[in-house]
């Protein structure tokens, strides 16, 4: 499947044949039609496989406690993931095609990642780590960072090894979190004219 999603990523949806992959992955035609059916079983495969590592690699943080510390290395986990698995990322976020509609297990797997990161918020405002407010609405924006981020650091080919993209990353999501942490004063008031 790996084979499928790089020239997916690289080519398209358009170049992507069994013909291809199975000689990419030096199997028959006959192994991957046999295993996926056809082209759009094959990329239903790519699919359910990159969003249940990349669901497992954010479910990683939640040894975290709930809070900045659960947020911030499930951010790192995003990233990390989508830098190790390129093409499975490009492909899971809409590299696929616009006539290609993915199953209704294939879209459940990739809600479920987003509940996960939702309740992680909702659990770091439980614990008065972030502000009050809409956890999806919170969890939207922190989500839209990090993807920011790593298409950026996918586009400019940096890996994860990249220290000042390393750098730049843990700043932005600092800054998402410290925009959204709870203020211990009020700010004061201008005063009247």
């Amino acid at each position: 499947m790996r084979e499928a999603a790089e020239i997916i990523a690289r080519e398209g949806f358009a170049a992507l044949t069994v013909r291809r992959v199975a000689d990419a992955a030096e199997y028959s035609t006959i192994a991957i039609y046999t295993h996926f059916g056809d082209k759009r079983g094959l990329v239903e495969a790519v699919l359910l496989e990159a969003h249940a590592g990349f669901h497992a690699a954010l479910a990683g943080a939640d040894t975290e406690p709930p809070g900045r510390s659960q947020l911030t290395a499930s951010a790192q986990a995003y990233r990390a993931w989508a830098l190790r698995n390129r093409s499975a990322y490009l492909v899971m976020f809409g590299l696929v095609s616009e006539s290609f509609v993915a199953s209704a297990e294939a879209s459940d797997q990739m809600i479920r990642s987003f509940v996960a990161h939702t309740q992680r918020v909702a659990d770091a405002m439980r614990v008065g780590e972030l502000t009050a407010g809409d956890p999806s609405e919170v969890a939207h924006h922190l989500w839209a960072c990090v993807h920011g981020h790593v298409m950026l650091d996918l586009l400019m080919q940096r890996s994860v090894d990249d220290e000042a993209a390393q750098r730049s990353f843990d700043a932005a999501i600092g800054y998402m979190l410290d925009g959204l942490t709870r203020r211990s004063r009020p700010r004061p008031r201008a005063p009247r004219r």
